[in-house]
């Protein structure tokens, strides 16, 4: 079983966002997906998907072998909508003609959708159901993922020739009770009223299951029966042939005034500014991650705000392009999170280079910047930040401690690419006697070690951050597994020498710790 999904319900803001043109929403489509890791995989969309619907695809982010989670792909359909067709199509008999069931209704494609991708079969054995991945049996049902018409438990009321969807059963009627609302333009929200609905699709090995939630209860379509059931309560509702007019298209919003419009840019920035801020002054990891994310969340309400607003007939072309750049903003955000979280970013500094150098702060910039001084957004975001590389001299002490004995270590970090960070702390205490810095392919020998038993902690990593007193990139905390006892007499001192590359017959082994275990 995978991983339940947390947050929002079903994937809320951690979707990832798929755009589709309505043609291959409605036909489905072969789409190559990223994820937030840099690992891309192509995948099947159902015909059928509507916009803001979320599809689950179980298991998919196997990044993690021993704990394979579940990957949400929430769909965002670009304008220029499919419209309902005016009057339902012809209903085929039972037992379906010989001459074939009706094409499908106006306003979706003629043709059939491309073929299932490569690890699905073409043909099928009767009654086998769902898809076939590789690894299951080579050979597997339709496409649709339903019964095949007139097999046994196949819905009564019909389906197209090509759509996973019945052609007027299976789901109550356009504008009939309990109905799904019509397509219409809608953005990334991180949230929906309670009187709207939530639709999911869940892209599995074995079977398609679509689930459209609608205020007069929850309608499952499964490759089981004919009949919707009412999860709900009350009476159980049929798939009839009953034929029902299409709803009225929902009138488009006026643009709003010049004055509105300013305002809403305005506040983008001034949600987004401190958000940023926060990141910056993060310099532990888990402060890092936590800013990031709250960044996040802060700007996909502003993108659902924005990709609401009808703005001025004057910027609406610029508009749509500050719409789409702020999705692929919120895109790195969730990559530069990740990122903390995984070790390769550490410290606010370096996750405000990767934020303002990424394409997506261009892209929010040059939208920005084709307002030509009409209007005024993106003040959040400052100019592009390059990486930095700083580090301390081989040697330098961190903390230098009480060093008055007569013990001596000596640091190896000659085989190594990374700086390090050696904190020598009393056993059984959290307080470092001292801390020192080793260069990358330099050794530093430490005087003065008093006697006593000690644990030694080390940090490797790219760009010394002193404010954050750590490494900003690629950190890694460790600890030696031993102990290291130092003992004076009249006659002999100790001294540890400890190598930091790892090496085949090495007799010590580190441990890795938790960053906020590292003490210094």
């Amino acid at each position: 079983m995978t991983n339940p999904p947390t947050g929002d319900l079903f994937g809320g803001a951690d979707a990832l966002l798929v755009e589709l043109e309505p043609q291959e929403a409605a036909a489905g489509v072969d789409k190559a997906i990223s994820l937030p890791s840099g690992r891309t995989f192509t995948i099947r969309i159902p015909p059928g998907v509507s916009d803001n619907m979320v599809l689950r695809l179980p298991g998919a982010d196997n990044s993690n072998p021993a704990e394979p989670r579940d990957i949400f792909l929430r769909v965002r359909i670009k304008p220029g909508y499919p419209t309902y067709p005016t009057s339902a199509p012809p209903v085929p008999a039972p037992g379906f003609p010989t001459s074939g069931p009706p094409g499908p209704p106006p306003g979706f494609p003629t043709s059939a959708p491309p073929g299932p991708p490569p690890g699905f079969p073409t043909s099928a054995p009767p009654g086998t159901p769902g898809y076939q991945t590789p690894g299951y049996p080579t050979s597997g049902p339709p496409t649709s993922g339903f019964p095949a018409p007139g097999s046994p438990g196949a819905p009564t009321g019909g389906f197209p020739p090509t759509g996973g969807f019945p052609a007027t059963g299976g789901f109550p009627a356009p504008g009939a009770p309990g109905s799904p609302a019509p397509w219409s333009p809608s953005g990334v929200t991180t949230q929906k009223p309670a009187s709207q609905g939530r639709t999911i699709g869940i892209i599995a090995g074995a079977v398609l299951l679509v689930l459209v939630v609608c205020a007069g209860g929850t309608y499952a379509l499964t490759r089981g029966g004919g009949k919707p059931t009412n999860t709900s309560g009350g009476s159980t509702a049929t798939a009839g042939n009953t034929r029902s007019p299409a709803p009225s298209p929902t009138p488009a919003k006026p643009p709003v005034s010049a004055e509105e419009y300013t305002q809403i840019l305005a506040a983008v920035d001034a949600a987004l500014a401190p958000a940023l801020n926060q990141v910056v002054a993060a310099k532990k990891q888990a402060e890092l991650a936590t800013a990031l994310d709250g960044m996040r969340s802060a700007t996909l309400s502003q993108l659902s705000t924005l990709d609401q607003t009808s703005p001025p007939e004057a910027v609406k072309s610029v508009h749509s392009e500050l719409v789409t750049a702020f999705g692929a903003f919120a895109t790195v955000l969730n990559e530069t999170a990740t990122a903390a979280k995984g070790g390769s970013i550490c410290a606010g500094s370096s996750a405000l280079s990767k934020i303002t150098s990424s394409p997506a702060a261009n892209l929010v910039r040059t939208a920005a910047g084709k307002y030509a001084g009409t209007y005024k957004i993106g003040t959040f975001l400052p100019a592009a930040v390059a990486d930095q590389n700083r580090k301390l001299g081989n040697g330098s002490f961190v903390k230098k401690g009480t060093r008055n004995g007569s013990g001596k270590l000596k640091i190896d970090n000659v085989g190594n690419n990374q700086d390090a960070l050696i904190s020598v702390v009393p056993a059984n205490t959290k307080v470092a006697s001292f801390t020192v810095y080793v260069v990358a392919g330099n050794s530093y020998t430490v005087s003065g070690v008093r006697d006593g038993t000690y644990q030694i902690f080390l940090t490797s990593g790219a760009d010394w951050d002193a404010a954050a007193a750590g490494f900003s990139r690629i950190c890694s905390f460790q600890k030696f597994a031993d102990t290291f006892q130092f003992t004076t007499t009249s006659r002999q001192y100790t001294q540890w020498t400890i190598t930091l590359k790892a090496s085949v017959g090495g007799n010590a082994r580190t441990d890795d710790v938790p960053p906020g275990d590292f003490p210094t």
